[in-house]
């Protein structure tokens, strides 16, 4: 497989967002309907519009087909996913690559990054150190996040 990888543009909104929901709705099968949908609703062509504002964001396509999304405000890792049907293919790499390649050229001394429990095995394999866990709330549930370091 080849891959492209580039800055998000404003017609891949609708299509990132909708990776995203179905990366969201298929990974996270512990959570209820509910919750997912509530995700889910983060991820507009409206969100992203603003997001691609405030940081940088890159895509990866295979052929036309968007399938990850990776996104770094000032040496915050943001927005990481991978469509689902990639996750087990380790192309992912080519992605985290390109955003890494990014930090040293622009003289980044750390990448930080506040991830759920499900990508926490992703960012140690990329030399990310656990730092300390985050007690979340929003309105509507409460969770518990891992900030995560690492230093060049």
């Amino acid at each position: 497989m080849e891959y492209t990888t580039r800055e998000i543009r404003p017609q891949d909104y609708d299509q990132v967002a909708e990776m995203i929901k179905d990366c969201i709705k298929k990974s996270w099968t512990d959570k209820s309907s509910w919750l997912l949908e509530q995700f889910c609703n983060k991820y507009t062509y409206s969100s992203l519009e603003k997001r691609d504002k405030e940081m940088n964001i890159w895509i990866a396509l295979d052929n036309e087909k968007i399938v990850w999304v990776i996104a770094l405000d000032k040496d915050e890792v943001r927005t990481f996913f991978v469509s689902y049907d990639q996750q087990w293919k380790w192309v992912w790499r080519i992605l985290y690559d390109h955003l890494e390649e990014y930090a040293k050229e622009y003289n980044m001394k750390l990448l930080h990054v506040e991830a759920n429990e499900t990508v926490i095995p992703m960012y140690e394999h990329f030399w990310f150190v656990l730092k300390k866990q985050i007690k979340k709330a929003h309105n509507w549930f409460s969770f518990v996040n891992t900030y995560l370091e690492k230093v060049f």
